[in-house]
Formats: C-alpha cells, structure tokens, sequence
C-alpha cells in the first residue's frame, strides 16, 4: 500500500465497478509531486 495517492483526484471504487474522474481522455491526472517522491535517478533526454 502506498503512503500517498499518485493521482490528483482519487479513482472511486465501488465493487464491482470503478469510476473515473471526469476530464480528457481517462480524465486522470497525476500528482507529480507524489511521484517525484519515488523517484530513484532523474534524466534529462535530449534529440
């Protein structure tokens, strides 16, 4: 179980379905915040 939700707005559960939040595409988004916490070696990628 992670300590910190990796996304803005929660995914609602309810058995058996899920419900995305409303936007574009999945309507998901994730909180960068959170996940820089994870983050083990940061790059930059250049052309």
């Amino acid at each position: 179980i992670r300590e910190h939700d990796l996304l803005k707005s929660p995914i609602k559960i309810e058995p058996p379905f899920a419900y995305l939040p409303k936007g574009d595409g999945l309507g998901i988004e994730p909180d960068l915040d959170a996940i820089n916490q994870y983050l083990i070696n940061k790059a930059e990628i250049l052309n």
